[in-house]
């Protein structure tokens, strides 16, 4: 339940649960370099990259089965290796075991769930700018879905799999359809399901 993501050729890996030390795996070194931990325990989340620094947004921390969403945006300074808080999430949005790409600087925060593992599963898509530190509501997603990664593939974004989680059995839910935005269009469209929930 850690996120990874590359930056300038390296790669960070970074949460999970319990404080776990964010690793840096550079490929052509064949190497590993632990850092220290990050600032909290945060998890179920999808580290994005903007430039040289790594975002942190819609994410986990704490205890199962009901984890605390949350709201500040964690931004890691792969230059300096620091981390500090660049945002927050608007009160009324807050989730974690969301998804997000990244499409000319701007992150793209789609889905989670509002209670950890005991529910709270919604469609909502964001845009956060990190320049500006302007948060921006969009049109929500055609199915509500959490525990994803989301993909941007030219002007798509791509979002399969996942689930509702709910309680008493969280692994229920699973979400078939594959949902696409056309960034183009500003539309979203729902394809083929996948062949295994």
């Amino acid at each position: 339940e850690a996120g990874a993501v590359e930056v300038n050729g390296k790669i960070y890996l970074m949460g999970g649960r319990g404080e776990r030390a964010v690793q840096i795996f550079d490929p052509v070194a064949n190497s590993w370099t632990d850092l220290p931990p990050m600032p909290l325990e945060l998890h179920h989340f999808q580290p994005v990259a903007v430039g040289n620094s790594i975002y942190v947004i819609g994410g986990f921390t704490c205890c199962y089965p009901s984890e605390i969403a949350v709201a500040d945006i964690h931004e890691f300074d792969t230059q300096t290796q620091t981390w500090s808080i660049s945002g927050s999430m608007p009160a009324s949005r807050v989730r974690g075991s969301a998804a997000a790409v990244v499409r000319n600087g701007i992150i793209y925060l789609l889905g989670g769930n509002t209670e950890g593992h005991s529910g709270g599963s919604v469609a909502w898509f964001d845009s956060y700018n990190p320049a500006s530190g302007i948060w921006t509501t969009l049109q929500d997603a055609p199915n509500a879905r959490d525990h994803f990664a989301a993909v941007l593939v030219n002007d798509f974004l791509v979002a399969a799999a996942g689930r509702q989680t709910s309680q008493p059995n969280p692994f229920t839910n699973a979400v078939a359809q594959t949902d696409i935005y056309d960034f183009v269009s500003d539309t979203w469209s729902t394809a083929d399901p996948i062949p295994t929930l």
